[in-house]
Parts: C-alpha cells; sequence; structure tokens
C-alpha cells in the first residue's frame, strides 16, 4: 500500500469511528477532501463520499456533496454500478434542496427507473419519499401525498423504520400545509416514537422542529417556542449547523409573531452568520426572507425591502426559480403599501411567469391573487375580480382549503367595494365556514374583521361592533398584536359613527398603544389620525391638529407615502377651517407631490383647491 493509501485509509478510519463527530471531522476535512483528489479509484472515492456525506449535510456543505457525486456518476465504472441508483437519488435530493428544481426532479426520476429495474425495494421507498418532499415544496400536494403513502407501504413491508419515521416526519408537515392538525400531529408522534427507540439524535431533532412548526402555523407561538427550544439543545449537542440556522429562522418568526421583534432579529442575525460561515446560499435567503418580513410586520418598508432584495439576488445566483418567485411576491405588496402598485404588479406578473415556467400550480395561484389585490387598490375591479376568480379555480383544484379562504375574503373586499354587500358577506361566511374547519382562530379573526367592514359599509354599526369584537376576543387570546390594533382602529370607528366619542376615544387610545408596543409606525400613525378626527368632532382643534403632525414624520419614516398624503390632506383642511392658510397651502402643496407620484385620481381636485387657497394668502 503506498503512503497516500495508508494516508487515505487512515483518514477514513478516524471519520468512520464516529461519523456525527463534527469536531473531529471539522479538523481532518480539508484532508478527506485532498485525499479526494490524490486518488481517481472509483471505489476509494465512493468511501470517502460516504464517510463525509452526514458531516456534509450537518455543515452546510451540500456543494461539496454534489460536486463530488457528480463527478462520480461522469465515471462509468463497474465499481460504481451498485451504487448508480442511490448517487442519483443523493444528488436529485440536493439539487431540490439548491432550488435547481427541474434538474432534480430529473435526477430522482432516474433514481426510481434505476430502482425498478434491479427490484431494490429499500432504494425505491427512498425514492418515493425524496419525490414526496420535492411536490410538497413546489405545492404540489395531491402527488405529494401519494408519492409519500407509497413511501411508507414500501418502508413497513420492508422494515425500513428508519425511513418511516423521516417519511412520517414529512408527511406530518404535508397535512400541517393542509391544516390537517390531528393527523399531523400523529404522524410526529409516530416519527418521534420511532427516532427516540433507535437513539436517533437527528431523528428526534427533526420531529421536534416540525412540532413546533405545527403549534406556530396554529397560531400557539409560546407552545411552538418550547419545541423549537428542545430541538435547538440536541442540534447544538450534535453540531447541526446547518440545522440550528432553519431552527434560528423559526424561532425568529415565532417572536416576531408575539411582537418581539428585537429578540426576533437577534436570532435572525445569528442564523445570517451561520448562512455565511457555511456559504449555505438557501440558508441565507431564507433567513434574509424572515428578517424582512420582521420589518414589513412592523411597517418598516425600507429595512424589509434591503433584506428582500439582497435574498432576491441570492435566490437568482442559485438558479432556484421557484425561490425567486417567492421573494419577488414578498417584495409585491411593500411596494403597493408604499404606494407604488405598478411595481407591485410588475414583480406579481414576474413571479407568476416564473412559476408557470416551473409548473408550480400553487405559486401560480398565489401570484394571481397577488395581481388581484393591486388590481383592486388600483380601483380596476373588473380586472381585480377576473384575478381572484382565476387564483380560486386554482387554489380550488390544489384543494388548497386556506389559500380558498383568503381569496374569498379578498374577493369579499372587492364586492364591497362595488356596494354588493350581500355578495360580500356570503363569501366571506363561506371563507369563515373554512377557517373553523380548519381550526385557524386567526383566519376566523380575519374573515370576523372584514365582515364588520361590509356592516360599517352598510352603516349597521352595531352588528359591524359584533363582529368587531369576536375578531378582537380571538387576537386577544393569541396576543396578536397588529390584526388587533386593526381591529381596534375599525371599532373605534364604527363608535364614532355612533356618536360614542368616549368609546371610540378609548378604542383608539388602546390601538395606540398596541401599535406602538409592535413598533408598526403606519399603525402608529393611523391611530394618530383617527384620534384627530375624534377631537375635530369634539372641537378641539389644537389636539387634532398636535395628533396629524405626530402622524406625518411616523408616514415619513415609514415611507407610506399614501397614507401621509391623506393625513396631510386632513392636516390641510384643518388650517384652512381656523384660517390657517399657509399653513395649509404647505400642507397640500406636498399632497400634490403625492399625487402626481402616485399618479391619483385626486390630482386634479387638489390642485384646484391649493389654486384657490393660494389666492387667499
Amino acid at each position: 500500500m503506498s503512503a497516500t493509501a495508508r494516508h487515505r485509509q487512515y483518514i477514513l478510519n478516524r471519520i468512520n469511528q464516529d461519523r456525527e463527530d463534527w469536531q473531529t471531522i471539522q479538523l481532518i476535512y480539508p484532508q478527506a477532501m485532498r485525499a479526494w483528489e490524490m486518488t481517481n479509484k472509483v471505489e476509494a472515492q465512493l468511501e470517502i463520499l460516504w464517510a463525509v456525506e452526514t458531516y456534509q449535510s450537518r455543515r452546510g456543505l451540500r456543494t461539496d456533496y454534489l460536486r463530488l457525486a457528480e463527478q462520480l456518476l461522469s465515471r462509468p465504472s463497474p465499481h460504481l454500478d451498485p451504487h448508480i441508483g442511490q448517487l442519483k437519488l443523493d444528488v436529485g435530493t440536493v439539487l431540490n434542496d439548491l432550488g435547481q428544481y427541474a434538474d432534480g426532479f430529473n435526477r430522482l426520476e432516474q433514481a426510481r427507473h434505476h430502482a425498478t429495474a434491479q427490484a431494490d425495494q429499500h432504494l425505491l421507498a427512498s425514492v418515493y419519499a425524496r419525490q414526496g418532499k420535492a411536490y410538497l415544496e413546489r405545492g404540489e400536494w395531491e402527488q405529494s401525498v401519494e408519492a409519500f403513502e407509497q413511501a411508507v407501504a414500501l418502508q413497513r413491508q420492508i422494515g425500513d423504520e428508519w425511513g418511516e419515521a423521516v417519511t412520517r416526519n414529512d408527511l406530518g408537515l404535508l397535512r400541517v400545509r393542509q391544516r390537517e392538525w390531528d393527523s399531523a400531529l400523529a404522524d410526529y408522534e409516530a416519527s418521534l416514537e420511532i427516532s427516540e427507540r433507535l437513539n436517533s439524535a437527528d431523528g428526534v431533532a427533526a420531529t421536534l422542529l416540525n412540532m413546533g412548526l405545527l403549534y406556530d402555523e396554529y397560531g400557539d407561538w409560546s407552545t411552538a417556542i418550547e419545541y423549537y427550544q428542545q430541538a435547538y439543545d440536541i442540534m447544538e449537542a450534535i453540531g447541526d449547523k446547518s440545522g440550528i440556522g432553519t431552527l434560528l429562522n423559526n424561532l425568529g418568526a415565532a417572536y416576531a409573531a408575539l411582537g418581539e421583534a428585537d429578540t426576533a432579529a437577534s436570532y435572525y442575525e445569528i442564523a445570517l452568520e451561520i448562512g455565511e460561515e457555511l456559504e449555505d446560499g438557501r440558508l441565507l435567503s431564507a433567513t434574509l426572507v424572515n428578517a424582512g418580513l420582521a420589518f414589513d410586520d412592523v411597517g418598516d418598508y425600507e429595512h424589509a425591502l434591503r433584506y428582500y432584495e439582497r435574498a432576491l439576488a441570492i435566490r437568482r445566483g442559485l438558479n432556484d426559480k421557484v425561490g425567486e418567485a417567492t421573494v419577488l411576491e414578498s417584495l409585491a405588496p411593500i411596494y403597493d403599501n408604499m404606494g407604488n402598485p405598478r411595481r407591485a404588479l410588475t414583480h406579481y406578473e414576474a413571479a407568476l411567469s416564473l412559476y408557470e415556467e416551473t409548473g408550480a400550480e400553487s405559486g401560480r395561484a398565489s401570484a394571481a391573487h397577488g395581481l388581484g389585490i393591486v388590481a383592486y387598490h388600483l380601483g380596476e375591479w373588473a380586472n381585480a375580480l377576473e384575478w381572484l376568480s382565476q387564483a380560486l379555480s386554482l387554489a380550488r383544484h390544489l384543494d388548497e382549503r386556506e389559500a380558498v379562504a383568503e381569496i374569498l375574503e379578498s374577493t369579499a373586499h372587492v364586492h364591497d367595494s362595488m356596494r354588493n354587500d350581500e355578495t360580500a358577506l356570503a363569501l366571506l361566511r363561506e371563507a369563515l365556514t373554512i377557517c373553523e374547519a380548519l381550526g385557524n382562530p386567526i383566519g376566523m379573526a380575519s374573515k370576523y374583521t372584514s365582515i364588520g367592514a361590509v356592516y360599517n359599509s352598510m352603516g349597521d354599526w352595531q352588528l359591524a361592533l359584533e363582529a368587531y369584537e369576536a375578531a378582537r376576543t380571538i387576537y386577544q387570546t393569541h396576543e396578536v398584536l397588529i390584526p388587533l390594533t386593526t381591529t381596534l382602529n375599525n371599532m373605534a370607528v364604527a363608535y364614532h359613527n355612533l356618536e360614542e366619542l368616549e368609546q371610540a376615544m378609548g378604542l383608539q387610545q388602546q390601538a395606540l398603544e398596541n401599535a406602538t408596543a409592535a413598533g408598526h409606525l403606519s399603525f402608529m400613525a393611523r391611530s394618530l389620525s383617527n384620534l384627530a378626527l375624534l377631537y375635530e368632532d369634539m372641537d378641539e382643534v389644537e389636539k387634532a391638529i398636535d395628533c396629524y403632525q405626530q402622524a406625518i414624520p411616523l408616514l415619513v419614516a415609514a415611507e407610506d407615502v399614501y397614507a401621509e398624503g391623506v393625513t396631510r390632506s386632513n392636516l390641510a383642511d384643518v388650517y384652512t377651517e381656523t384660517g390657517q392658510i399657509a399653513a395649509a397651502v404647505s400642507e397640500l402643496e406636498r399632497v400634490v407631490e403625492i399625487d402626481t407620484r402616485l399618479e391619483s385620481a385626486d390630482l386634479f381636485d387638489t390642485q384646484q383647491t391649493l389654486q384657490e387657497l393660494r389666492q387667499r394668502l
């Protein structure tokens, strides 16, 4: 045996002593890669590949595995023949993980054909399981269920308990997406029992993470955090750095949902450091998207845009077209909220094109939904209804019931604006029934809020308040600050219309306190503007002016241009009524700039009012 071969064997022996001892492997991993380069024997390279696979997976070095495996597959050899199916399966899995879905699916199909031809039931079960997960990531749930069920049946037939544990874990994630909570929990508990019996720390950690996701999706974020913490402790002990990065993202999202923005940001920062250290593009981009969402939720659109744009660049670099589309969908509503709906349309259209190219049907429904919302905001109601109808048809076809409920709610908003009140209420009641069946309390609260808005438009303030009260109870129970703030604002408006000003004032103060606690600039400004309207009706003009003046800098900081224009216009009205013409002119000049930028239909009227006021100076 040559000196090179002896050294290679020494490295392999050290790694194979404990493939989960990542601290030791980390020290000798560069030598293992050097040993790979120093030999051209397929059997030797296979030994190295299998030895370092667990380490590469845990440390976020999947691109290393992909490079080595593809090199082997490009070199036909009798030594490789027994392993071709497994290699193709693993390559397909890594490609899908990296967002390269077309190539990934192609490799998985090659692995399936190979397993079928060789009558290799173990490999075939693994292929079905990986295909199920790939379909799940693409939102193709029917195909995902079929593949997972085929995998479980084979795994039970051949006694592959570990494989069944992994598949049941993934199947549970699918059930969560379908809002089948009890079925998901049953899958997770079965997976956890197997993993604990097999002493698999990896399996236990993965299942605890997914159980946390279940409670996260259900809206029980405190319980979710408990499961995430248990999973974190295990991952830290076994050195699963890539898993820790993913887990920190989930912790950040849970704390953000609880309104603890600073805690969420700290978790995202650590996850970003891990992503950069591991050079893991998927982890980095996922973290950037989550951080962007956290800033988006508190109305800090400038920071949200920066994170989303970085994520977009990474996913384009990875050629992750579905991932690119999801980031474009995240960017679109920010531009819409910032008063640039045309740019929002462009992003949704680009996302839709990518979803169509990759065959991601769930994504197509989501993008069409977004296009419908923006068309509604532009006042293009017929166009909005057309897009929403397409989205609804796709969502029903895919049996995405939660998406169906959301699209029904958006469609109801359009009909409410068109004064088709009964149609709007019927759509919202259908959406509410779906959310009740799915056990989705937050979705139910949203539908109650929308029902209240329809009654508000109809002038039936009492029924509006009943619906808002139902929403408030749910939001308070689940400690969801931002939607609660909206509901309190809406209730205050209803009491204002009923001329119960003290009740309205108390609710607006609560809304302002909630928005301030959440750090949401736009909602703080909205509450201040509503307080100003109340003070106007109470003939306390100076207090009204003070509230408007506090609101405007918040809206400028949040870059909420549309709301800034409305607020300045309201302030100009107060200045005009109190004879402060110069101040009114100053505000309206800014409103004209905003209306021009937004191509607002109000521009002409604003210019006319401004001209009249200038003549009074």
